[in-house]
């Protein structure tokens, strides 16, 4: 059941039914999930979080979902970019 809905599971499924409900039960807090309205700007986060220690001392994570796989030069099968490369 669970590979068959990776599948066919969009990003954006993927991260509002799977990602964003397993950083929640780990303690995440405040998680944003930006989407994928706009194709043509996949270089951005796609998921805000912050997580506060027991120091009170507070750390943000940023994520990007990639639903196809990745080669060593951040290309898709496609041959399209998918990193980011400063």
């Amino acid at each position: 059941m669970l590979v068959a809905f990776l599948d066919k599971a969009s990003e954006d499924e993927l991260i509002e039914d799977v990602l964003l409900p397993l950083f929640r039960q780990l303690g995440f807090h405040r998680i944003t999930a930006a989407g994928h309205k706009d194709k043509a700007l996949e270089y951005g986060k796609d998921v805000w979080m912050r997580y506060t220690l027991p120091t009170q001392h507070v750390l943000y994570f940023g994520l990007q979902a990639k639903r196809d796989k990745l080669d060593a030069a951040g290309m898709s099968k496609s041959g399209t970019a998918t990193l980011a490369r400063s």
